[in-house]
């Protein structure tokens, strides 16, 4: 079995390490709670010691952290899982204003402003719970990392055939190479968003939607602004 222990006391942690040790466990630990949702993340452990009182990520924030990873994780398998049959003709401008109304109070409270600017009546064949957490995905994102300013939702047709979902939000800048990583699975551009609850998968899971749709998933950074785009195609 392996055991990570996560304890901002090392003489304590030294010494539980060394007596789980002498039981025949290997034991990994740690001395705050930023570390042990690191630790937690990349590791795989069978049991977790976590100290309550932490400076910091305390053992309850790490433990929800823990809790969000293991529910994204779901989230990424049924994703990666999705069945056409269980994709149906809807309306996807009524989605998306739909999925942006409960942020326009997060975004105003940051020191936002989301703009929509979304066609009407663009309809694909989707399923409306996975395209929602998409947007949603998007939204949760910008209203995270923006900086003030306006952020601008937008739903397009794009020719005949595909529809272009994009979210544009002030901020800095994004190099290239980063661009390529950032959908990848935990992968995260500032390793101090551990301590916001982020876990790296949420553009993870919009890609594996994106893809299950038959569309792309890409972003794109320059003039003070960065903006996720979706093609997906339509009916």
């Amino acid at each position: 079995m392996k055991i990570l222990v996560v304890e901002d006391e090392k003489l304590l942690a030294q010494s539980l390490k060394a007596l789980l040790e002498a039981k025949g466990f290997q034991v990994e630990t740690v001395y705050d709670g930023e570390s042990g949702a690191e630790y937690a993340e990349l590791g795989v452990y069978d049991l977790l010691i976590l100290d309550v009182m932490m400076p910091g990520l305390d053992g309850y924030q790490v433990a929800r952290q823990m809790r969000g990873l293991v529910e994204n994780l779901l989230e990424l398998a049924r994703a990666d899982t999705s069945a056409p049959e269980q994709q149906a003709p809807l309306d996807l401008s009524s989605l998306v204003s739909g999925a942006a109304l409960p942020f326009e109070a997060l975004f105003f409270e940051r020191g936002l402003t989301l703009i929509e600017d979304v066609e009407e009546g663009i309809t694909i064949k989707g399923n409306p719970a996975q395209l929602r957490q998409l947007v949603e995905i998007f939204l949760d994102n910008a209203q995270k990392y923006s900086d003030p300013g306006q952020a601008a939702l937008r739903l397009r047709r794009k020719g005949r055939a595909h529809c272009l979902l994009s979210l544009s939000n002030p901020g800095a800048p994004i190099p290239q190479e980063e661009l390529k990583n950032i959908f990848k699975r935990f992968y995260r551009l500032d390793k101090a968003r551990s301590r916001d609850g982020s876990c790296g998968l949420g553009l993870s899971i919009a890609q594996s939607i994106a893809n299950a749709h038959q569309g792309k998933i890409w972003a794109e950074s320059g003039g003070g602004r960065n903006t996720f785009f979706v093609e997906l195609p339509v009916l």
